[in-house]
């Protein structure tokens, strides 16, 4: 068998051994790597501005915010075909809207969404003790008041357990081991079942 190669395939291996060169990568690095830099910081400044290495809601943040900037890219850059891509887009953003639920901490209030009532609130109230000197803080709610607050708690705990394995899940992406085609032999019946089995999750997937 003999194997030909076109002139640009020639070409080609010349620019990747060009941009292997130390004289190369210098000017890559004022031309594009310098701008590049910029823009990024200007881009994450909120981020930057806020982080602070003592707790993960500030990982949280910058990861947010990345993967609004890629959602965003590619749905308007982007060169994949639409039905791939839009799922993709889709799960990145529902991971968003999941990251301003946990960032927001207000899981409390989709659990009032969802029972269809909010939380009783009394004012508390200090009852000094025998000696004058010391108070007990006291909460006024009736029992059956702290019962129906106690289903609204119960309910948040619940939400935001499922919203927080829901992201990752959505970050993890399905077991493509776990794919199986009717007729393997059939190539295009096969990629039609793959693209109605694959729901656009997994983060190794995202990019265009």
């Amino acid at each position: 068998m003999e194997v030909k190669f076109a002139d640009t395939f020639f070409k080609s291996l010349r620019n990747i051994a060009r941009h292997e060169t130390w004289w190369y990568k210098t000017y890559e690095f004022f031309r594009y790597d310098i701008r590049r830099f910029f823009r990024n910081v200007w881009k994450f400044r909120k981020e930057i501005h806020d982080f602070r290495p003592w707790d993960y809601s500030y990982n949280l943040k910058l990861f947010r915010r990345s993967l609004v900037l890629t959602a965003d890219n590619m749905e308007k850059y982007g060169n994949e075909v639409p039905e791939s891509r839009d799922k993709k887009i889709q799960k990145m953003r529902r991971a968003i809207q999941l990251m301003d639920h946990i960032l927001e901490g207000d899981f409390i209030r989709l659990a009032e969404q969802e029972i269809g009532r909010e939380v009783i609130h009394r004012p508390w109230s200090f009852k000094p003790d025998e000696t004058g000197k010391f108070s007990t803080l006291e909460f006024n709610e009736t029992e059956k008041e702290k019962k129906l607050n106690k289903e609204i708690y119960d309910k948040s705990d619940e939400i935001e357990k499922a919203q927080w394995k829901e992201l990752w899940t959505i970050i993890q992406g399905q077991d493509h081991e776990n794919f199986k085609a009717t007729d393997p032999d059939d190539r295009e019946k096969s990629i039609e079942e793959y693209e109605d089995w694959y729901d656009g999750s997994g983060m190794k997937g995202w990019w265009d």
